[in-house]
């Protein structure tokens, strides 16, 4: 049953990516909540396509926290990548203390 499986991880793939791409904010909670329980490739997909959402402060919150996860640098990488895309911030790489100080500025920024 591989044929299936991979069909069944496309098609998750593909309906996180389009909620991803419409911003739908009701799905940020399922979608973290999928990340952190997924036990495939989809892992890192997910957890970069949660940039796609910006700045909520969950995203931030939860893909900051990817980044403290020293054992696993494909989960490290996509954090980056979604913080940079949610943000626009291009310069803080995987650092995980780097983007805690960004967050506490934009937070008194923003409000958020």
């Amino acid at each position: 049953q591989p044929c299936q499986a991979s069909q069944f991880i496309r098609d998750r793939r593909n309906a996180a990516k389009d909620l991803s791409l419409r911003a739908e904010k009701t799905a940020i909670g399922p979608l973290i909540d999928a990340a952190k329980s997924e036990k495939t490739s989809l892992q890192p997909v997910l957890i970069e396509y949660l940039g796609n959402f910006g700045d909520e402060p969950a995203v931030l919150d939860y893909l900051i926290g990817v980044l403290e996860d020293e054992d696993r640098p494909r989960h490290r990488t996509a954090a980056a990548a979604g913080l940079k895309r949610a943000t626009g911030e291009l310069t803080l790489g995987e650092e995980a203390r780097a983007w805690k100080e960004w967050r506490q500025k934009h937070e008194k920024e923003s409000g958020k």
